[in-house]
Parts: C-alpha cells; structure tokens; sequence
C-alpha cells in the first residue's frame, strides 16, 4: 500500500481483547485480531510490521503521474435510485490494474484521464454518457492511445465515429467468438463470466488487429484526433472473474501489445509477473506475489541485460533494491511477509 502511494497504514487492533461484551459476543473472532497477543507478546504479524515501518523512509515515493491510466468509466447516477443510475463495476478496473501490474508498468486509477495520461483504460464499460465522451474526445485530442472495452452493448458503446466499427448485430451463443486471435496468439473468451451478449464488428474507418474464429472483428484500432482509440467488444477484463480462470492463459500479454501500441513499456523490467515492481525513492520496491520463494533478474529499461540485479525473494517476501546496478553479483536485503 505504501509504494503505490498511500500516506499510511491504520493497524486494527493492537492487542486482543478478552471482552465478551456487544459486539464481541456476536463476532467473537474479533477479538483475536490484535498484533499482540491478549497477554501482550508480539505475534509474528508484528513483527511484519516493524519490518514495514522501518522500511518507510525507503518506500517513499515521489515521481511523477504514471504515464498509464486506469479509468473505470461508470456514468453518473441520476440520484433518488432512478432506472438510470449505472451499475457499479469494481471488478474489471481491479483486473485492468492487475494486468497492468503484471506487465511491471506504473498505473493510476483516476476519476477523469489528465494530460500526461499517454494511455488510458476503460475496461468493460456498460454505460458512457455525454461528459464521459467528452473526456474520452479530449484525451484522444491529445495524442493518448484509449483503450476501450465493451461492457454493455446498448449503454456502454462510445459510437462507430470514434470505435471506426459498428455493431451490426448479436447472437445469444458465441460458439464461434470463443477466442481472440492477434497474429497468432490465441486469448480465451466467455461470455457467461462476461454476463454480455456477443455483438458482432464491421469495420469502418478502423483498422482491424484481431479477429474471433469466425472472422468478424475482436479488436479494432481507430485514429482520432492526434491519439487512437483500440476497442473490443468483449467485455475482456469482466471475464476473467471467475475461479481459477486467472491462471488459464497469460492474460497480460493481450495488455502489452496494447501498451506496446502507446508506446509505453515497464521503466524496470522483471523476470517474473507474479513479481510486483514499484519505482521508489530508496530504489525499486519487488514484492513477491507467489506462495513461494522465487530467484528474479530486474534492471532499468535499455540497461545491459547481462548487468541485471538477482534477487531471492521469500515466499510472499519483498524487498527494496538499489538500480541501477553494475553487476549481477550485488545483492539485496529480503524482507518475509508474515
């Protein structure tokens, strides 16, 4: 939490509580969720966070808006719980930054795009309105490369003048949209986990980068203004969201060659995706995702390959490393999570 930039953690609770009164008498494992222990000894999460507090100085980040920008397009509610109020849609921006992470690129999540965004995501939009297009035509106007999409065919769809496709019809199947193809690389779809109906592309003014098995148009790319707008039709990021799905394909590699279209790449790079990479102030932040120890190459984009840093990391460890490096042979401090 602390290297993707917030101010501070807030611990709940310090010690445990041996209160049997409201509302302990219902939730009694509430008790139990102390850094210490009821009689006072430290459990091991303790000391997990010593570790991150006397890390903080090192973990302070002040650089610069990411160059990325996660935007979860929702509308806005009309108030009073009127029928055109949005639904709200937590879990494709949570896998859009996920990907994006995965990828070792640094991200915001914004209310509106700003101008140094050079890439900006709107993942499965089911609705846009008018001020919604507005930002969108205003990024787009500024050179950025939109990434769109489609959540909802009827609400979410931005118009065929700045997809460069329009959609000229559906089926409540998709037996033959079951994949995405983009010169030669194969991405899984479904559908059902999408909760869309399978709409289907012509292309217009947009150029077409990725096709399903029965030809029609997966994703399509669309100059507009000084920028372009890469849009599918697949709610791609919604479909992710069912057990064990995550792990069926590297769903990254579909977000890199749209940043790869912006022109954006990681500013440090890692062998391993399951590695989190933060810039820091002490160095780069690498954090270990896996329920296991892992042994990752990192260095500087552009840097010599052969002088990258090595790092053993524990199981869900992490640690701050110093870039850049000179020689393979330096090592870092490691730090285990509880």
């Amino acid at each position: 939490m602390l290297v993707n930039g917030a101010a501070g953690v807030i611990v709940w609770c310090w010690q445990d509580s041996t209160s049997t009164a409201e509302p302990y008498d219902r939730r009694p494992a509430e008790r139990m969720v102390g850094l210490h222990r009821a009689d006072g000894t430290p459990k091991p999460a303790m000391t997990a966070y010593r570790q991150v507090v006397d890390a903080a100085p090192a973990l302070v980040r002040t650089v610069e808006p990411a160059g990325i920008a996660v935007w979860p397009v929702a509308g806005q509610p009309a108030g009073g719980g009127s029928y055109l109020d949005p639904h709200r849609d937590t879990v494709s921006p949570f896998f859009a930054y996920l990907l994006l992470k995965r990828l070792h690129l640094d991200v915001d999540v914004v209310v509106t795009p700003a101008a140094g965004h050079q890439l900006v995501v709107c993942p499965s939009v089911d609705q846009v309105t008018l001020a919604d297009l507005e930002h969108l035509r205003a990024a787009l106007r500024r050179g950025a490369t939109v990434y769109y999409s489609l959540g909802d065919h009827l609400h979410g769809f931005p118009g065929a003048e700045l997809v460069g496709a329009e959609i000229v019809d559906y089926d409540l199947t998709g037996r033959d949209r079951q994949e995405i193809v983009w010169d030669g690389e194969v991405w899984p779809v479904d559908w059902t986990v999408a909760s869309a109906v399978p709409t289907t592309l012509r292309a217009t003014s947009g150029r077409v980068l990725a096709a399903y098995p029965d030809g029609t148009p997966a994703v399509v790319v669309n100059a507009v203004g000084a920028g372009r707008l890469v849009f599918t039709n697949v709610p791609f990021e919604r479909q992710l969201d069912a057990v064990g799905r995550f792990a069926l394909a590297p769903w990254e590699r579909f977000y890199r060659r749209i940043a790869e279209l912006a022109g954006i790449g990681p500013a440090v790079r890692c062998s391993d995706p399951e590695v989190e990479v933060v810039p820091v102030d002490g160095g780069v932040a690498l954090v270990n995702h896996r329920d296991r120890a892992v042994t990752v190459r990192v260095g500087r984009d552009g840097d010599d390959p052969d002088a990258d840093l090595v790092v053993d990391l524990t199981e869900k460890g992490w640690t701050v490393a110093r870039l850049p490096m000179t020689s393979i042979t330096e090592t870092s401090t490691t730090v285990s999570s509880a």
